[in-house]
């Protein structure tokens, strides 16, 4: 998927940051699998949290983030749509 962001509240305001490594991990129910490196910025504030708000093809959804699995070197976040959004 092209253009994937995810969104964060800030002190100053909302940080966007730009996904590279994400693929549809499952169709129904869909989950989206975001691989990232341990590091500062997405790493450190999807591991701390529950949900998250993507935007994706210019359109932002909040998704839950209910699985995560260190593989190597990456970390592997599973999303999922929220159900109470």
């Amino acid at each position: 998927m092209d253009n994937v962001y995810a969104i964060f509240a800030d002190n100053n305001g909302k940080v966007r940051e730009k996904l590279e490594n994400n693929f549809i991990a499952s169709q129904n129910p869909l989950y989206i699998g975001i691989i990232l490196k341990p590091s500062h910025g997405a790493w450190i504030r999807m591991s701390r949290a529950k949900t998250v708000v993507l935007e994706m093809e210019g359109k932002p959804g909040e998704f839950s983030i209910p699985y995560r699995i260190e593989v190597g070197e990456n970390s592997i976040f599973f999303l999922k749509p929220r159900e109470d959004a």
